[in-house]
């Protein structure tokens, strides 16, 4: 396995703990806490080199405006 793929499952990993967990959480900022806890996922990933705080945002944005 090359380290593209291994970062790159890395991040699917990140997504997916997103994806499973963010129905447990009220607010983004408690939904921040937790990904923050998983941030090492995204390591040598295009998404650590871009704000976490953004992608934390998207990936709330996304989830919760279907539901507006």
């Amino acid at each position: 396995m090359g380290m593209f793929n291994y970062i790159h499952d890395k991040v699917e990993e990140f997504y997916k703990i997103a994806d499973k967990n963010i129905g447990n959480f009220t607010n983004k900022n408690e939904f921040a806490d937790f990904m923050l806890n998983h941030i090492d996922l995204l390591m040598g990933s295009d998404d650590y080199e871009y704000h976490i705080d953004d992608v934390i945002s998207e990936i709330w944005q996304e989830k919760w405006s279907k539901y507006q």
